[in-house]
């Protein structure tokens, strides 16, 4: 019990939640200003040959790719299905809340 009290309370720990605070706050406060920033972006695409491109779509493949790249040797097949279900989770998630359109489902 006493090596994972020292984990939880470690300053790696405490770093990370801390930054991941300061990205997450003002999002989270700016939430109903940056819908429409939001929307616009996800609907802005470069034509290529006649095929309308998704600029965010180009954006999270060429990162999906790098990140493969340089993680490659440490995959297996445990890790791989592990982030498939999180993205099916994440998808799963955008499917059902509909956060930028202004509709507020908690209220």
């Amino acid at each position: 019990m006493e090596g994972k009290e020292k984990y939880i309370l470690s300053p790696l720990v405490n770093l990370v939640l801390f930054d991941l605070l300061l990205i997450a706050t003002p999002f989270l406060m700016l939430q109903n200003y940056l819908q429409l920033t939001v929307k616009s972006l996800s609907r802005a695409s470069v034509e290529l040959f006649g095929i309308n491109f998704p600029i965010v779509l180009i954006l999270a493949t060429a990162f999906v790719i790098i990140v493969l790249f340089l993680t490659y040797r440490k995959l297996n097949l445990f890790r791989i299905a592990v982030i498939l279900f999180v993205v099916l989770m994440m998808v799963a998630g955008q499917k059902v809340a509909d956060y930028f359109i202004n509709n507020k489902f908690y209220d």
